[in-house]
């Protein structure tokens, strides 16, 4: 895998379009006006009175009329044509990213359903085992204790088949991945996003770290988490996102500069479909407590010293992960 580390402010891939503007703008005046001096004087030279001279100044004035209109249509055309391309690829990446993102809901209420389901089977079960003792001989009893009984079986089966759906949906293969790589990496590719193309994406140096994840749920909790932070920080913002090591974890932060989470809303943002944005989803932090649930994690958020929100994420590094990689997906089959 190749390592890219990026120790400086991301920029976006056109720097200060109002002086290249200028710039394109003054070359041409210069052109136009070495076209114009040149092509008079050879007009005036070669013209043998003024009735041809004025004939020489109309053709030579509309033959650049013409030429300057084929070139800035060509230059608009393929200018256009890119514009077109990055607008379809970012709507199929976000396309893509809700899909996945619905999975990961239908993954997480399958998960929850199959707990509770669980929970409730084991406490029938309890209340049956109970009443054996009141049995006494009593063959009716018998009988309906052992049709409850296997009615609890089949709801077991069912529990854990959800749960094994569940774990279905969530990507499986991990790999050993180099996480400030694997940022810098989300960080270049979610700078081309409509609200993130203003921001500034700030990279701290940190220590070199290593986690056994899956890389899907890492770039789409990331994606979701600098998103989000470009939209509530707005046009301009800057967005910091830091990596370090405490203890056996990995700790990646994501940091605004909006108005931070309202306290009206702290008990909700990740509930799924939940959103206080009127063309969201409510899905985005839902994909981010997917993958802190899948990797034996977990997601919280605070006051950034920025002046906004910080969300943080924390997860075992690749030495605890590689032990515990069974109990990381095994979670969901150890509720059933």
């Amino acid at each position: 895998m190749v390592t890219l580390r990026f120790d400086a402010t991301a920029r976006p891939a056109v720097e200060r379009p109002a002086c290249k503007a200028a710039v394109s703008a003054l070359l041409y005046v210069f052109f136009c006006v070495v076209y114009i001096v040149v092509s008079g004087r050879i007009a005036a030279a070669a013209a043998s009175s003024t009735e041809e001279l004025r004939w020489i100044e109309t053709a030579k004035g509309t033959l650049f009329i013409l030429v300057t209109g084929a070139l800035f249509y060509a230059v608009m055309f393929v200018h256009w044509r890119r514009i077109r391309s990055s607008e379809e690829t970012i709507i199929a990446q976000e396309g893509a990213l809700l899909q996945s993102e619905r999975k990961a809901v239908a993954a997480m209420c399958a998960a929850s359903m199959a707990h509770d389901l669980n929970n409730l089977l084991m406490s029938l079960a309890g209340l049956v085992e109970g009443l054996k003792g009141l049995e006494k001989g009593d063959d009716f009893l018998r009988d309906l204790r052992a049709r409850v009984e296997g009615g609890i079986e089949s709801l077991a089966r069912m529990s854990r088949r959800i749960s094994m759906t569940a774990q279905q949906v969530l990507p499986a293969q991990r790999a050993r991945a180099d996480l400030p790589a694997a940022i810098a990496q989300v960080a270049a590719l979610v700078r081309k996003h409509p609200d993130v193309a203003l921001c500034s994406i700030h990279l701290p140096e940190g220590p070199e770290l290593a986690a056994t994840v899956s890389r899907d749920l890492l770039e789409e909790a990331l994606m979701n988490l600098v998103i989000n932070a470009a939209q509530a920080g707005g046009r301009g913002s800057t967005i910091e996102v830091r990596c370090c090591r405490e203890g056996g974890d990995a700790v990646v932060e994501v940091h605004d500069q909006g108005p931070g989470v309202p306290e009206e809303s702290a008990g909700r943002i990740f509930d799924p479909c939940f959103t206080t944005k009127p063309a969201g989803s409510g899905l985005g932090l839902v994909a981010v407590k997917t993958f802190a649930a899948a990797h034996d994690g977990a997601v919280s958020f605070g006051r950034s010293p920025l002046g906004g929100a910080v969300f943080t994420l924390r997860f075992p590094l690749a030495a605890s992960a590689e032990s515990g990689q069974g109990e990381a997906r095994g979670r969901l089959k150890a509720e059933s």
